[in-house]
């Protein structure tokens, strides 16, 4: 009761007050609860500060959930909350996640949950979140799968809901509700089994989350205690409600008639774009020209390289690869140079000489990028050639154009005698002074779970307000949301800083006498490395930590 009241009071105040008078309250970004706890210290402390954001991986919690479902004596409640198919979106069907991967959901991120007004970027961020919903199918066929092991299947009563949906439309929101997501948002699943149920029953009724408890006593026989708000689903004598009444965040007050026709609406879109996901190549097959996906190289007409050049985020990630672990770089980014103005380009991604995936260039700014998904059943053990094409139509044909190879920048720290110190050397020739204290950011978590190394932190140039650019191992940008970031440094260019990034503890095997390090690179030409995690995954320390040690026994443990 005591957090409960000191949580309630925190969130009155930022409602209450003036923006600028909130500053020194701790935040409520990210979290829902212990706002106290988690942003202790004084407001001069706060850029300081580690945030203790969540870190557990939602499929290893519901794995640890499974396992602990047994045959008790008595009659026991096993219930989990779990955070999936919500963001990140970063897991495939199988199971297996892509990356290393940011936790926005689109290329650009989406900051205010608002959708850009580009509809292929909006496609994308939905066939990610399918993709995830696939793996929760999977999920809850372990489920089933133990309790009929241990013989609890048929005599339990199974309830699966979710709190609300998502909609995905070009420049609206992705999940606030409004007059025109509203059947995108509203309708959730819930699945109800009865003890010793063999049957399946479809209903239609309009049934609300506050009548689940009610409909459990009522298949339980379980007389409640205390007045509630809903009614059991399964008592046809209460007359079915006319009428939905919703707030949303902004406390809005939206009515909607029940039927909710809307939401068939949404079905038909969704499979437009997706069919039923079950066919060949399934939710993979989207995109312009997506009946390419599948076809060899060969055959369709291809013309050779013209003025496109094309450079993929992380080669070195196809060289040698494992198709069988928890790991697959399915998510396929990179950018695209032209001596011409043009505006999106149509694009086709091949993987060891198939066609896998269809995109659409868009702009961040001056530079053009792409972003594509393909299944894992794509690759193959070893190395793994990936091409992309241009793709245009004369005559009704489509042909492929070849694009020119750029490779990526790599990295290598190099030491000065004298008092340059430390610089990063560039495969480009690019000197770049390692300066400490010049940038800012922290590396805050560090974990290693399903034999993958994941890194979660945020870094920027805080002096100019600027994100970093950016081998070493792997070089990546920061492209996840951070409004906490952004709110201490009073400043919203601050507002996609941070990172979150995985790799295969393959990685780190030839790992001996080295140290594993971070650096952010600016604009400006400025590097500085992170702050690191000291304790239990504490960053207070201003001074850099070796990794190496740590890292190590991490990755003890994993084994």
């Amino acid at each position: 009761m005591e957090s409960l009241l000191s949580d309630v009071s925190i969130v009155c105040l930022h409602i209450l007050l003036p923006p600028d008078l909130t500053t020194g309250l701790p935040t409520i970004e990210g979290t829902w609860k212990d706002f106290v706890a988690r942003s202790s210290g004084t407001e001069k402390d706060t850029k300081r500060k580690k945030r203790n954001w969540e870190t557990r991986d939602q499929a290893w919690l519901f794995d640890t959930y499974i396992e602990s479902i047994h045959s008790p004596q008595q009659p026991t409640l096993f219930f989990l909350h779990v955070e999936l198919p919500h963001v990140p979106w970063k897991y495939l069907p199988s199971g297996r996640r892509y990356g290393p991967v940011d936790l926005s959901f689109l290329p650009h991120g989406v900051a205010r949950e608002t959708w850009s007004d580009d509809e292929w970027e909006t496609i994308q961020g939905f066939q990610r979140y399918l993709l995830q919903v696939g793996f929760m199918d999977k999920l809850l066929g372990k489920l089933v799968a133990r309790l009929r092991a241990v013989n609890l299947y048929d005599r339990s009563l199974i309830v699966i809901t979710a709190d609300h949906g998502v909609s995905f439309r070009p420049g609206d929101r992705r999940r606030p509700l409004t007059e025109s997501n509203y059947q995108d948002i509203l309708p959730v699943p819930l699945f109800i089994k009865a003890p010793d149920q063999h049957k399946a029953v479809v209903s239609d009724r309009n049934v609300e989350t506050i009548d689940i408890l009610p409909t459990i006593a009522d298949i339980l026989g379980i007389r409640l205690p205390w007045p509630v708000d809903g009614c059991s689903a399964l008592d046809l004598s209460v007359p079915t409600r006319k009428e939905k009444i919703v707030f949303n965040y902004s406390f809005e007050r939206f009515v909607f008639d029940s039927a909710l026709d809307a939401k068939y609406v949404s079905l038909e879109r969704k499979l437009s774009l997706f069919r039923s996901g079950t066919k060949p190549n399934g939710l993979f097959r989207t995109g312009p020209h997506n009946k390419l996906v599948g076809w060899r190289v060969s055959d369709v007409s291809v013309v050779q390289a013209g003025n496109h050049t094309v450079e993929l985020d992380s080669p070195t990630a196809f060289e040698n690869l494992d198709p069988e672990a928890a790991f697959v770089p399915a998510h396929i980014t990179g950018r695209v140079f032209s001596r011409e103005d043009t505006g999106p380009l149509n694009l086709a991604v091949a993987m060891n000489s198939v066609i896998r995936a269809m995109t659409r260039t868009y702009r961040e700014g001056r530079v053009t990028k792409f972003t594509a998904m393909i299944p894992d059943t794509a690759f193959r053990p070893g190395k793994n050639d990936v091409e992309v094409f241009l793709v245009s139509e004369a005559a009704g044909q489509l042909r492929l154009h070849r694009t020119k190879n750029q490779s990526a920048l790599t990295y290598s720290l190099t030491s000065s005698n004298g008092e340059r110190g430390e610089a990063i050397l560039s495969s480009n020739g690019t000197f770049i002074r390692v300066i400490p204290g010049a940038l800012q950011g922290y590396l805050e978590a560090m974990d290693v779970q399903n034999h993958q190394a994941r890194f979660i932190g945020w870094a920027a140039d805080v002096k100019n307000f600027q994100l970093p650019d950016g081998e070493f191992l792997y070089s990546g940008r920061t492209s996840a949301n951070r409004p906490d970031v952004a709110k201490d440094y009073g400043n919203a260019a601050l507002q996609m800083s941070g990172f979150e990034y995985t790799f295969p503890l393959e990685s780190f095997k030839n790992i001996t006498n080295s140290k594993v390090r971070f650096f952010v690179v600016s604009k400006n030409g400025v590097a500085s490395e992170l702050n690191y995690p000291y304790g239990n995954g504490r960053a207070e320390n201003r001074q850099p930590y070796r990794l190496k040690k740590h890292i190590m026994g991490l990755l003890s443990y994993a084994r």
